[in-house]
């Protein structure tokens, strides 16, 4: 994420898919990719076309199994490889998360759409997964509902992040922005 914002910044490109947004989660818990106050809000300072994806909000990430930090022990997670583990973020901190959305998004100048994929927003986020908790993700989706402005459109599809129709999905909307 910083990274592409950062070459944004340098005028390299023309609108951006933000798909995975999980440095705001590593943020709020802590984790390994926290990116700071700026992530989410540079590309819409810049007001290029943008296409949001909560991507990975479901949980932090950390390193080994024996380094994840006390406090967030208990905690489902996922070995993603044998550096990283991922540990789910809870239903309280995604609404928290819906919040911090929609504040950084509300500063966008450019135009914007939020497309939100409802069945899982991860790999290990799918029925009978490890971090499978629809509640926690509606609470994140209600809470960006009620605080965007209502001019950015949410559009949410029945499907996994990594369904391609969602991807389809996402790419139509970009090109829709971009025809603007």
């Amino acid at each position: 994420g910083p990274a592409m914002e950062e070459l944004a910044a340098d005028g390299l490109f023309a609108g951006v898919i933000d798909f995975t947004t999980d440095e705001l989660a590593d943020e709020l818990v802590g984790g390994l990719h926290a990116a700071g106050p700026d992530r989410l809000r540079t590309i819409g300072r810049l007001g290029l076309p943008q296409v949001v994806v909560p991507g990975c909000i479901d949980f932090t990430v950390h390193g080994r199994p024996d380094a994840i930090p006390t406090a967030l022990q208990g905690r489902p997670m996922y070995m993603h490889n044998p550096e990283f583990t991922l540990v789910r973020t809870l239903a309280d901190e995604m609404t928290r998360l819906g919040a911090i959305f929609a504040e950084r998004l509300n500063e966008a100048t450019g135009p914007l759409t939020v497309m939100v994929p409802t069945r899982g927003l991860s790999i290990p986020s799918v029925p009978d997964g490890v971090f499978w908790n629809p509640h926690a993700d509606a609470g994140f989706l209600a809470e960006l509902r009620q605080r965007l402005r209502p001019d950015i459109p949410v559009r949410t599809r029945d499907c996994h992040i990594n369904a391609p129709e969602f991807a389809r999905d996402v790419v139509d909307a970009f090109v829709a922005l971009l025809d603007h």
